[in-house]
């Protein structure tokens, strides 16, 4: 939801990206208007982008179970809709035999805060990871 603000000094990452919920959340939580869920899916909000360059760091274990089970976790749709956007660049890391518990996240925190840095400018006044 982040790109849906404009502001010069927002930046992104995640851990399993999320471009789904149609048939599990979005309905449960928004109702019957589909409009409405393109607002929280992922991949409609970066179909739809036109603010300032941005550049998103992902994580997706290939062992979880939402991502390849249930099919609820879809980071190849974020992917393929990022690569249609000049605006948006999605830097997708999958990784084979993870899931996405605490230990998968504990493994990239590291990773993340980095390339916030790196985003924020925090990086040239020395700040580091």
């Amino acid at each position: 939801m982040q790109l849906k603000n404009h502001t010069p000094k927002i930046t992104k990452s995640n851990c399993n990206p999320i471009s789904w919920g149609h048939k599990t959340v979005f309905p449960k939580l928004l109702g019957a208007d589909r409009e409405t869920w393109n607002n929280y899916d992922g991949s409609e909000v970066i179909k739809r982008y036109d603010g300032p360059r941005r550049e998103i760091l992902a994580d997706q274990g290939t062992d979880d179970y939402f991502y390849h089970t249930t099919k609820t976790l879809n980071p190849e749709r974020l992917v393929e809709v990022a690569a249609a956007n000049p605006k948006v660049t999605v830097n997708m890391r999958m990784h084979p035999g993870l899931d996405h518990g605490f230990n998968f996240v504990k493994r990239f925190w590291k990773d993340h805060f980095a390339h916030h840095a790196r985003n924020l400018f925090l990086e040239s006044q020395g700040v580091s990871f």
